[in-house]
């Protein structure tokens, strides 16, 4: 178990769970928990080079199974969760010729949804999805489906070449990022309606930037790729204000995701590459979570504070202080 000391204020570390690796799953594959609701439901998927990528489901009781997919190679993948137990994310179609956007209901019952080349990122408490559709280029247009499955456009920045939405908010407020010609990305927020705006940088100090996750409040959360070549972990207030978020001397920060009380889940890397999974509190104190190898990675933390990741290739979670 590896332990980083910080040099900012900073609470006792949390000690990780290792999750239960599902039993119908090659051993040479990887499993990642990617998220988690207030229930403590956890999806994710498991792959590895030799077999399909399969989406997976933990319950209550820390049990995984996997879910059946719309095709018999059984190709899938489970990205985000809402709070019913709703899960969506991304399937083989049965033809096998490309992948589509699914939604799993609490049954574990897979439904595509409307559309080709698709893929579903999040999903929201009303049961709206968010992600993405291929323009046949090779670009990916963001969409968004409502609970009752329509499919509808969202805006992109003009000029760019497509976006790519994140995570989505019980409001309708959807982030991510936008694709610039160059191949650099914009940190973006989409209202209800599906306008898109830019988020804020900041002046001659960030060349591109990504947002990764939205909270009720409207606080969002991402990264800033900086002029000078390092990287920084950022926060957008929901009057578009940008502050960065600290870490120690040394350490790089990227965040991840933001609970709906304003705590944020990321990690710090040190000067040899070493990642490790970080928790910010509002105020900005630090806490550690300890990991099962040399790098940690957080994808999720819900609001009962609970969050899920890896460490050392295992997939673990790890429950913070309240």
């Amino acid at each position: 178990m590896n332990t980083v000391v910080v040099a900012l204020l900073a609470l006792a570390p949390v000690a990780p769970t290792q999750l239960e690796r599902p039993a119908d799953i090659s051993a040479d594959a990887s499993v990642e928990p990617v998220a988690v609701n207030d229930s403590g439901l956890i999806a994710g998927y498991s792959y590895s080079p030799t077999t399909l990528s399969r989406a997976v489901l933990w319950g209550r009781d820390g049990k995984p199974r996997l879910l059946p997919t719309l095709s018999d190679r059984g190709i899938g993948r489970a990205e985000a969760i809402n709070a019913s137990g709703t899960v969506v994310g991304l399937s083989l179609t049965p033809d096998h010729k490309s992948g589509v956007a699914v939604r799993w209901d609490r049954s574990g019952a897979v439904k595509a949804l409307d559309g080709k080349d698709t893929r579903a990122t999040a999903i929201n408490e009303h049961g709206t999805v968010i992600g993405t559709m291929s323009d046949g280029r090779g670009n990916s247009r963001p969409v968004r489906w409502s609970n009752e499955g329509q499919r509808s456009d969202l805006q992109v920045l003009p000029g760019d070449t497509g976006s790519r939405p994140a995570a989505i908010n019980d409001s309708g407020v959807a982030v991510g990022v936008s694709d610039r010609i160059g191949g650099e990305w914009k940190a973006v927020r989409w209202d209800p309606s599906g306008a898109v705006t830019a988020l804020a940088t900041h002046p001659g100090k960030d060349r591109y930037s990504t947002a990764n996750a939205i909270n009720r409040d409207g606080t969002i959360v991402g990264s800033a790729w900086r002029l000078d070549g390092t990287v920084g972990a950022v926060k957008w207030s929901r009057a578009g204000e940008i502050s960065d978020i600290p870490a120690p001397a040394g350490f790089i920060p990227d965040a991840n995701d933001i609970d709906d009380s304003g705590r944020v889940l990321g990690s710090i890397e040190d000067e040899g590459g070493r990642r490790t999974a970080t928790a910010w509190t509002p105020a900005g104190v630090i806490t550690t979570l300890n990991g099962l190898g040399d790098h940690s990675y957080p994808y999720s933390l819900s609001n009962t504070g609970v969050a899920v990741g890896t460490s050392g290739s295992l997939p673990v979670r790890w429950t913070l202080p309240r």
